[in-house]
């Protein structure tokens, strides 16, 4: 179960399709979404603009505020318990640091694939958060909620018992699907057997399946024959599979780039779920500063026949700078910024397919 959800939105583009997608997952877990955006570590820096002109850091700022605003308000008329944070720092530390600090229990982002400049570092971030990120990450191609779900898992004829890695990915997809009362799909990709290789066991996937409580009929059970990145792509396209899951470990940058991982992340048609595996517990970080957090009550349904509209909109006023983090409380019919605080307010809430 997610129950606090940390949402990044990213460019207008992918934050549409972000927000879309968290909206209905918060509805779906009774979750609470905090939604965020970052702006660069340096404050002096200048934004070109069309026109040749330069956007300060405040005034980008002032512009990611009022869009984190929009989208709250968009957000909270579907009853939703919702914050805004705007974060000062690098990606992905600044992500990382705010989720530790927020507690959050799923991060959410537009899954990115392409060949832009932009693109590429948006696959490189999504790399490193897949690796990095002790939560599950759900990379949003699709803002619809699945119909169905499979999970990735990798049996090995030399293991003896089921693998952590795909217990937590089969536990983790079984648990979405009984959620959002999705079809439930296992697949497990191996190349031909060599000569001499050791002959598949099956009944190590029925072990998986047991030890995660999961039982299944025969034909959701997929076992395909080729390189993993290349036929689960295929078989999640043909079966219009909505979010596949992944279970990964914590990798080097050289096991990154060679990571099956990866390359499913950006082959898959749909959305994709990863789970990072603890291995040695990863060195606290250290928080960044938040520009401003923002929290948004929940709209309470109005009554029918006593609805006068809301009053006041977004009609907030901002008392003194950007200082150690400024907090504002926003109420459901108007907005009140109150004064400074040193953190944040929160809303109170919860190649192989192994790829190593």
């Amino acid at each position: 179960m997610y129950r606090r959800i940390l949402v990044y939105l990213g460019d207008r583009t992918t934050g549409e399709l972000a927000m879309a997608a968290a909206g209905r997952l918060a509805a779906a877990f009774g979750a609470s979404l905090d939604l965020v955006d970052t702006v660069s570590a340096d404050p002096r820096q200048v934004w070109a603009t069309g026109d040749g002109s330069g956007r300060t850091q405040a005034a980008r700022e002032r512009e990611q505020l009022d869009r984190l605003a929009r989208a709250a308000d968009r957000l909270i008329d579907a009853q939703l318990d919702v914050t805004t944070h705007l974060l000062r720092g690098p990606l992905p530390e600044a992500l990382l640091a705010h989720r530790a600090q927020g507690g959050h229990d799923l991060l959410l982002k537009a899954a990115q694939q392409g060949t832009t400049q932009d693109e590429a570092f948006a696959g490189a971030l999504d790399d490193e958060l897949m690796r990095q990120c002790p939560v599950p990450v759900w990379f949003a191609r699709r803002s619809r909620l699945p119909l169905r779900v499979a999970a990735a898992v990798e049996v090995s004829p030399t293991e003896e018992q089921p693998d952590a890695i795909d217990l937590a990915a089969l536990e983790t997809t079984a648990m979405v699907a009984r959620r959002l009362k999705a079809d439930l799909h296992v697949v497990h990709a191996a190349p031909a057997p060599e000569p001499g290789a050791p002959p598949a066991r099956p009944q190590l996937l029925n072990a998986l399946l047991a030890a995660a409580r999961v039982n299944l009929p025969a034909d959701h059970l997929h076992r395909l024959v080729g390189r993993t990145t290349d036929v689960v792509p295929r078989w999640l396209s043909v079966g219009n599979v909505d979010l596949l899951v992944l279970g990964t470990a914590c990798a080097t940058p050289q096991e990154q780039a060679e990571g099956t991982a990866e390359a499913l992340l950006r082959r898959a048609p749909g959305s994709v779920l990863t789970l990072r595996v603890e291995r040695p517990e990863p060195k606290p970080r250290t928080a960044l500063p938040v520009i401003h957090a923002t929290t948004y009550p929940p709209r309470p349904a109005a009554e029918p026949a006593a609805h006068g509209g809301h009053g006041g909109g977004h009609g907030a006023s901002h008392g003194g700078g950007h200082g150690g983090g400024h907090v504002a409380s926003h109420g459901s019919h108007g907005d009140t910024h109150g004064g400074h605080a040193a953190s944040p307010s929160h809303a109170t809430p919860d190649s192989h397919a192994k790829h190593h």
